[in-house]
């Protein structure tokens, strides 16, 4: 347990020598790199859609399939560039903080192979757990296929429908560990040694079980820091968010009171409220950026 809270202890003390006195040139860069880099999340939104909506939508498939594919793979490949580039900021972040040097065209060249084989390494478990749930669902998704306009809770099987949830939470907690090993583990293994993303993962699960207690008790550190870190976030990101709000709602004031004044100007002040609109959400996201 000692060794779990030197650690902490010892990371607080140098990201206090790291940041301190503030440098506002370096803040902005490692702010940049933050931004860039994959350690984010992403929420869904699901809704049902009922029996005339989902036909509409099927025939609208067929009708621009081709348009479809072709967005899709396009959205795809993006998608797949910017993780790539993602996960090499990873490396890129921690080369920037132990050096106190935001170099990023170098650093990209010297630390994109380790980005890229973490990608790889991230993008297989992805599609094993993918695979995973997708074939334990299927006794799901065959009777809510094959009765999407008369569904029932009597087309199901309850049992295997609570089975599912069970294997459902406990996916999520294995592979949320797995995430954890990766961030914490592996990232800095790869940093640190020229070694690729399977087999620093591979060492790392040694070094876990045998010293399985202090990982344990490191997980749960992280877990209480990441709580509170979320809480500080939140009030901090709201404070910015409520003062961009107040500069904006000023700016839209002093627009419209232009306009009463000098109707001819309208055009001008659209022009102009859209840049400074466009401005004041970048700057936003970049400070909630360097904020979280």
């Amino acid at each position: 347990m000692a060794i779990a809270i030197d650690l902490i202890t010892d990371s607080m003390q140098d990201t206090k020598k790291i940041f301190f006195p503030i440098n506002r040139k370096f803040w902005l860069k490692i702010g940049l790199v933050s931004l860039l880099d994959s350690r984010g999340s992403s929420s869904f939104n699901y809704r049902m859609v009922n029996p005339g909506e989902f036909t509409k939508f099927m025939k609208f498939i067929k009708e621009h399939i081709y348009m479809i594919l072709s967005i899709s793979g396009g959205m795809v490949i993006a998608s797949l560039l910017f993780s790539i580039i993602s996960f090499t900021f990873n490396f890129i972040f921690l080369e920037s903080i132990f050096s106190k040097k935001v170099l990023i065209k170098d650093y990209f060249k010297k630390f994109f192979r380790k980005g890229l084989s973490l990608f790889w390494f991230n993008f297989v478990l992805g599609i094993v757990n993918l695979m995973l749930l997708f074939v334990l669902s299927l006794p799901l998704l065959i009777p809510l296929i094959k009765n999407w306009g008369n569904l029932s809770w009597s087309q199901f099987s309850i049992p295997y429908l609570i089975f599912f949830a069970i294997v459902f939470v406990l996916d999520l907690i294995v592979f949320g560990l797995i995430d954890f090993v990766i961030n914490n583990f592996v990232l800095i293994d790869m940093y640190t040694r020229d070694t690729k993303a399977f087999a620093s993962f591979k060492k790392m699960l040694k070094l876990i079980k045998i010293d399985f207690f202090e990982s344990f008790i490191f997980l749960l550190m992280k877990i209480v820091l990441a709580i509170g870190t979320a809480i500080i976030s939140m009030i901090v990101g709201l404070i910015i968010l409520l003062a961009f709000a107040l500069i904006g709602g000023i700016l839209a004031l002093i627009f419209y009171l232009i306009y009463l004044g000098a109707p001819q100007t309208k055009i001008i002040l659209i022009i102009i409220g859209v840049v400074i609109a466009i401005l004041l959400i970048l700057i936003l996201i970049y400070a909630i950026a360097v904020a979280l």
